[in-house]
């Protein structure tokens, strides 16, 4: 398992889907540009259906933000969230080198 593997599955043992929304929505609460209707409503469906441990269906919510939200970094951080839940690195791993990329003033993009 490569050293980044690793690094990934400690963050997976931490992470809950119960905690997924409250988290996500407390990070994402500052200054940065809000999402609009119909993208928040999307990202709202995406972590109740996560939290209700319903993975396809918040999928499906996250893929139909408009293309132009799918590189917010709230939209970023619940892709790489669900991610390290399934145990995905790779998957994981580009998603927060994208995050690095979109917000690199973010701390926790690092």
């Amino acid at each position: 398992m490569s050293s980044a593997a690793r690094v990934l599955a400690v963050l997976a043992a931490s992470v809950k889907s119960k905690d997924v929304a409250t988290a996500v929505a407390r990070t994402y609460s500052g200054a940065m540009r809000r999402l609009e209707p119909p993208d928040v409503h999307h990202f709202q469906a995406a972590q109740g259906w996560l939290g209700l441990g319903a993975r396809a269906d918040a999928w499906t919510e996250l893929d139909a933000i408009s293309p132009p939200n799918q590189r917010h970094p709230a939209v970023l951080d619940l892709r790489w969230t669900m991610h390290v839940e399934a145990r995905e690195w790779d998957a994981a791993l580009k998603v927060a080198g994208e995050m690095l990329a979109h917000a690199p003033d973010r701390a926790d993009s690092w």
